[in-house]
């Protein structure tokens, strides 16, 4: 037969790669369905057929693949995000908002062991942690909360208490300057605290408080004890009142003193009452003057300050003559208006260093310290010359008195003061056996 080369003309056709005779010029043949065989019907034989025959079914299930590939790509993926990531996570972010909102414990399922489930599991892990910790805490401060509040109505009590106490309460720094005065502080002195703020309490004694006593609550304080005692303190306006005073430290966790309180008590009443009833004990309460305790009490502190060089210190003895029949003849009403004139004329005319007594009955005790035997002499004589003078009037009646004195000094050999009132009694008996009404000098007049 005739031979064909393929693609031998210009305006074949690209896919025709086979021709056969009869058919039409230009007439396109599809070469994938033709017959793969040769023969008498002169169907030529394409060298690209098998390799495109194998594209073509090669190609569509690969295009299949990809187009199913894609769509699964395209719809699958972000179905998997949000089923595999998405969701999950927005779980996981719902819960942290609200834990962080209503600070509770929030329990979030966990879906899948990934990365996300692994932050869900530790976030349940902290949530409950969390959780634990708030509860116990919040169970915390409503018990330090209801101490607080126990505490504080205490404290409350306690102010109360201090600011309105009758008891004068005052709180100063370890430099002793004032922090606190409660009002009693100001019925009892007269300052505000404005007025005492950051001054030193000593600002407020007295000349009536002895440095001694001052010393001692120093040396107390500094030995970090409390000090108790008495002190002589100063009013605004100048008027002297006494405070019974507790001070005591008050120390930090460390053992260092933080502040001072003192709690001070007016005993001024009391001191008075005190000084009365002392000075009933010691005080003669027809005449006035010091009764024998009285005197000894204040005598024998002299007799201790003269007991050396110079030796000035006299002792006069006096009794009142005929005393017995005054009171037989006027009554005893009138010698005790006798007593009472004679211990005023005596003590008139006696110095405000010399201490005189109602020794017993009608017999009184001068001490007269500094004082030189010549001094002596002359104040006997002016006792003589006072006391019978003048007579005493009692109810329109005229009594005479005299006096009889008896006189001693202190010397190197006297060894008490009991021994110069032996001598002063002696002298004194010794001028009423010379007639009255006259002094004797003992170790003088008496040798």
């Amino acid at each position: 037969g005739a031979q064909y080369q393929v693609n031998d003309r210009p305006d074949a056709s690209i896919w025709a790669i086979g021709a056969k005779p009869g058919f039409a010029s230009r007439q396109k043949v599809s070469l994938a369905q033709m017959p793969l065989s040769s023969g008498p019907d002169g169907v030529l034989d394409d060298q690209y057929l098998a390799f495109r025959q194998y594209i073509h079914a090669f190609l569509i299930p690969l295009a299949l693949a990809v187009l199913g590939s894609s769509l699964l790509i395209l719809f699958g993926l972000p179905y998997l995000m949000v089923v595999a990531i998405a969701r999950p996570l927005k779980r996981l972010l719902g819960g942290v908002e609200q834990f962080d909102r209503d600070q509770k414990h929030r329990y979030i399922p966990v879906e899948y062991n990934d990365e996300i489930g692994y932050l869900t599991t530790a976030f349940n892990k902290m949530s409950s942690a969390l959780d634990d910790l708030v509860c116990n805490l919040e169970m915390r401060v409503n018990e330090r909360t209801a101490d607080l509040l126990a505490v504080n109505e205490k404290l409350h009590k306690l102010s109360v208490a201090v600011e309105k106490s009758p008891s004068v309460i005052m709180i100063t720094d370890p430099q002793f300057e004032i922090e606190y005065v409660n009002e009693a502080f100001t019925l009892t002195t007269g300052y505000t605290f404005d007025e005492v703020k950051g001054k030193n309490p000593l600002f407020l004694r007295s000349d009536q408080t002895s440095p001694e006593n001052f010393e001692k609550m120093w040396v107390t304080l500094r030995e970090g004890k409390t000090w108790r005692g008495e002190l002589a303190n100063q009013r605004k306006n100048g008027e002297i009142y006494w405070e019974f005073t507790v001070i005591a430290p008050i120390y930090d966790v460390e053992g260092n003193v933080t502040h001072y309180v003192a709690v001070n008590e007016d005993i001024t009443a009391r001191k008075a009452a005190e000084q009365k009833l002392e000075q009933m004990a010691i005080t003669d309460p027809l005449t006035g003057l010091l009764n024998r305790r009285g005197f000894f009490q204040k005598a024998q502190k002299v007799y201790a300050r003269s007991k050396h060089l110079p030796y000035t210190m006299g002792v006069l003895m006096i009794d009142i003559d005929h005393f017995k029949l005054i009171n037989d003849r006027y009554g005893h009403q009138a010698g005790d208006s006798v007593l009472g004139e004679i211990s005023t004329r005596m003590r008139d005319n006696l110095r405000s260093i010399d201490i005189v007594a109602r020794y017993g009955g009608e017999e009184f005790v001068v001490l007269l310290p500094r004082t030189q035997l010549d001094t002596l002499r002359q104040i006997s004589s002016r006792l003589n010359l006072v006391v019978s003078d003048q007579p005493v009037i009692y109810k329109g009646f005229s009594i005479p008195v005299t006096i009889s004195i008896g006189g001693t000094m202190i010397t190197a050999e006297t060894r008490s003061l009991d021994d110069l009132l032996v001598q002063a009694d002696q002298a004194m008996y010794q001028a009423k056996a010379k007639g009255r009404n006259c002094f004797v000098m003992w170790q003088i007049e008496s040798e």
